[in-house]
Parts: C-alpha cells; structure tokens; sequence
C-alpha cells in the first residue's frame, strides 16, 4: 500500500474538457470524504461520501458540476480529501 495519505493529482490540469481524474492514495482501509471546494472553501461537489475504502491507490472522476449538476464557472478550485489521518488538498483551475 502507499506510505501515505494523498491527493495524487488531477489529470488534466487544468480541466478544460468536460470531465477530470482525481487520484488519491490510501495507506489503510479508511473512510473517505471527496470533495471539490470553491476559492472560499465553500462545498460545490461531493464525489465521495463516508464510504470506507480499502488500501490502495484510487480514482474518481469529476465532471466540472455542482452537486445540483449545473455546470460550474471557470476558475480556481480544490480537491479537498478527509481520511483517517486528516484533510489533503490539492488545486486545480476549470477553464470553460
């Protein structure tokens, strides 16, 4: 397993088509919380809930919406992710 607990990266940076990767590495078994964040630290998208995952490195994808589905503005985000061991974040720019 990864030494640690991590946003990986998000592929491609910045997101300029419909949709991105984000992969995120697990050092333990672990609840998840997977979100993106807007420049205020103010919640737009939750990608992953709570869910325990096992060890191991991850992916999700992220489409560039809210959670209403309403396409989000081009700007700065963060993929903000909670595990075990605390909060890892990682910018990344939406182009539009």
């Amino acid at each position: 397993p990864p030494a640690e607990t991590a946003v990986l990266g998000v592929l491609p940076n910045p997101v300029a088509g419909s949709s991105a990767t984000i992969r995120f590495s697990l050092p333990e078994a672990s609840p998840v919380d997977l979100a993106i964040l807007d420049v205020g630290g103010r919640r737009v998208r939750r990608i992953q809930r709570g869910e325990r995952l096992p060890a191991g490195t991850h992916s999700r994808i992220w489409e560039g919406r809210d959670d209403t589905g309403h396409r989000l503005a081009s700007g700065i985000y963060f993929v903000r992710l909670v595990g075990a061991d605390g909060i890892h974040v990682r910018k990344l720019t939406l182009l539009r």
